[in-house]
């Protein structure tokens, strides 16, 4: 975490789940995995868009959803942020989000 923390890194990836920020219901935190959604396997680390609303996550292409939920497969242009120990997650900061 500590070697890409600023960078820019660029992925396929998935929701793999999407809650409520700290009760609000307009902020969210997004379990983001690499590939392709499926409910019976992940690959690769485990990544998180915290505490972001709609507008932040700077959905871009022709299919972009008016609600941006769990199970859906994008490519994500984000800045690496901190490792979280306790959690498990790399938090990153979108950049742009592509619907695939």
């Amino acid at each position: 975490a500590i070697k890409y923390a600023g960078r820019t890194i660029e992925f396929d990836a998935n929701t793999a789940s999407v809650a409520p920020h700290e009760g609000y219901t307009t902020r969210f935190d997004y379990l983001i995995y690499a590939g392709n959604y499926s409910t019976d396997s992940v690959r690769g680390p485990s990544f998180q868009f915290k505490d972001v609303n709609y507008g932040d996550l700077n959905l871009s292409g022709p299919n972009v959803p008016d609600t941006f939920g769990s199970g859906l497969n994008i490519h994500v242009v984000a800045e690496v942020g901190k490792y979280n120990k306790s959690s498990g997650l790399f938090e990153l900061e979108p950049i742009s989000i592509t619907m695939r």
